[in-house]
């Protein structure tokens, strides 16, 4: 019974943050979206990935950030979560896609290549959200990006993907040698579990 009064509490807590930060969004939404942002490790460390989730979506949807370069880290945000929550994956899509346009617009690099990667593992790893063409055409232009500058840690998961990109189409050859790259990047970038995996 204390157990359940504790769970109901904190149902009771959760709802009227929720309602807090709808309140909020609408009369500051570029401060609630900062003060999300800075709590963003902490609320995936509670496992709060779904109310996470509802509140950035709550500060994107009242225009946070709107035309600022703080938008493309609020966006690529939204698809971590919704990656990590595993559902509302079209939203995610979306929102890594106007992370990846703005990003590039504004010359982060860093920010435009993070969201890439993220916007090809959900297309080529979540089921819900399948689509090789797509997931291809990002891994594509991931390793232009890298042969001018490499990344040991990008390139081990974006190889991972394509290694899964391989397998879908039953090209099994290819798909062992990315695996093998995978594991070699990982492995220079100090990625024991993935280069365990790859």
């Amino acid at each position: 019974p204390a157990d359940a009064e504790a769970v109901d509490a904190l149902d009771v807590d959760l709802a009227n943050v929720r309602g807090a930060v709808a309140w909020s969004a609408v009369a500051d939404a570029d401060r609630t979206a900062e003060l999300l942002l800075s709590r963003f490790r902490s609320l995936c460390d509670l496992g709060r990935q779904d109310d996470a989730l509802a509140w950035f979506r709550i500060v994107a949807d009242n225009d946070a950030f709107r035309g600022g370069p703080q938008r493309a880290l609020l966006l690529q945000r939204i698809g971590q979560l919704a990656m990590a929550a595993g559902h509302d994956l079209d939203r995610g899509r979306r929102a890594l896609e106007e992370a990846i346009e703005l990003a590039e617009r504004d010359g982060d690099r860093a920010r435009a290549v993070a969201a890439r990667l993220q916007l090809a593992t959900l297309l080529s790893l979540y089921p819900a959200s399948l689509d090789i063409d797509a997931a291809v055409a990002h891994l594509s232009a991931l390793e232009g990006l890298l042969l001018d500058e490499p990344d040991p840690w990008i390139e081990a998961r974006m190889h991972n993907c394509l290694a899964l990109v391989h397998l879908y189409r039953r090209e099994s050859a290819a798909g062992v040698d990315r695996a093998r790259w995978a594991q070699q990047a990982a492995s220079r970038a100090g990625l024991a579990v993935l280069s365990a995996h790859a």
